[in-house]
């Protein structure tokens, strides 16, 4: 022994190699194959320039023992994560910030599904910039975390809404306007019982060929002698929707006639060769 392995053992300027006061002082410190125990290294002895390179592995670090701020800033790449690896319980709340990410390394497959929570990210550290393109997929993010705000203006398009899942509980009151409706869209089914009135036909729409049945117009009735019955062509279905014109006067339904099936009663007075009856009718 020497005063180099003196030194090395801490007994700074210990001269004599072979007195007692060195084993009984020094060499009780090394263990059966001969190393130097721990306990006789000096405090802060071990620096960077002792250590070979490449000696500390992962066995020789701690649980825990590389924080935030043991990693230089965009250190941690996408080859040195094993996939899915990046697990909850392996970030300390808040240690994720903008600077600890390389540009764009943070991709699908590093990140453990559901894993990031909101504790682990500091405020406002996630960055376009720091996401991979395509890196958050549907199964990347927890339930209900797309809020409105999230969503860009009209990045809701028709093709990412699947059919039927607009349901009448899902619009806003007077949401449907006019320009909202193709054309054709609203069918007989669509609309409820009473729901056309008045107010809601243009003038002049309700044409002869609306309407239900067929309208006989100007049906001329003559009598070969006295009579008290008028028999019309086709039967007036209703039978108050027979119009009568004796000669020039118009006559009123029930009070001057009436009809049943294709007879009409006349009641105000009997019809001679001389005269002529006129009707219109629906049938």
């Amino acid at each position: 022994m020497n005063n180099r392995l003196l030194s090395l053992l801490g007994a700074s300027g210990a001269t004599d190699v072979g007195g007692s006061a060195l084993y009984a002082n020094y060499l009780p410190r090394l263990n059966a194959a001969g190393a130097v125990s721990m306990s006789f290294v000096a405090p802060s002895a071990i620096t960077t320039a002792k250590l070979a390179d490449s000696l500390v592995t992962t066995r020789k670090l701690a649980n825990s023992a590389v924080t935030t701020v043991k990693i230089g800033d965009s250190k941690i790449t996408t080859r040195k994560l094993a996939n899915s690896n990046v697990t909850t319980v392996k970030l300390n709340d808040s240690a994720v910030t903008t600077r600890k990410l390389a540009n764009s390394n943070v991709t699908t497959v590093k990140i453990s599904d559901s894993h990031v929570t909101t504790r682990k990210l500091a405020n406002s550290n996630v960055t376009t910039v720091k996401i991979n393109d395509s890196a958050i997929t549907t199964r990347k993010l927890a339930d209900s975390n797309v809020t409105t705000a999230k969503l860009a203006d009209s990045a809701v398009t028709a093709k990412k809404i699947s059919i039927s899942t607009i349901t009448g509980n899902r619009l806003a009151n007077s949401t449907l306007t006019g320009n909202k409706l193709l054309d054709s869209t609203v069918t007989t089914k669509k609309l409820v019982d009473s729901a056309v009135t008045a107010k809601k036909i243009a003038n002049t729409s309700i044409t002869q060929n609306k309407l239900a049945g067929f309208i006989v117009e100007n049906e001329i009735i003559t009598a070969l002698a006295t009579q008290v019955t008028a028999i019309t062509t086709l039967t007036p279905s209703p039978a108050s929707s027979l119009k009568l014109w004796f000669n020039t006067d118009r006559w009123r339904y029930p009070a001057d006639y009436t009809v049943t099936g294709s007879t009409i009663t006349l009641l105000k007075a009997s019809q001679t060769s001389a005269d002529y009856i006129i009707v219109d009718y629906r049938y």
